[in-house]
């Protein structure tokens, strides 16, 4: 038997592990891409809720009041505004 037989008997066939770390490398990447875009998302409904808090915060109590909030009501408004965008 020559060397490349035996070699061959040994040896199982790559293509096979090459398959199939392309498809672990395939659906690593898919995770990162898909974890990548929740954080995003997360991240700027953040800075969308620390904006309108900012807005309305820097309001006074008669600029609050011609719109129908007082103070109490910014956090609760600003969070009810951000739930319908979604």
């Amino acid at each position: 038997m020559s060397n490349d037989n035996i070699l061959r008997a040994i040896r199982p066939d790559y293509a096979e592990y090459v398959d199939a770390a392309h498809r672990a490398r395939s659906a690593a990447i898919r995770a990162f891409v898909s974890f990548a875009k929740e954080r995003f998302r997360a991240w700027r409904r953040h800075r969308r809720r620390i904006a309108g808090l900012r807005d309305l915060e820097a309001l006074d109590d008669r600029q609050l009041a011609d719109i129908g909030l007082s103070r109490a009501m910014i956090r609760e408004t600003v969070d009810g505004l951000l739930e319908q965008r979604r």
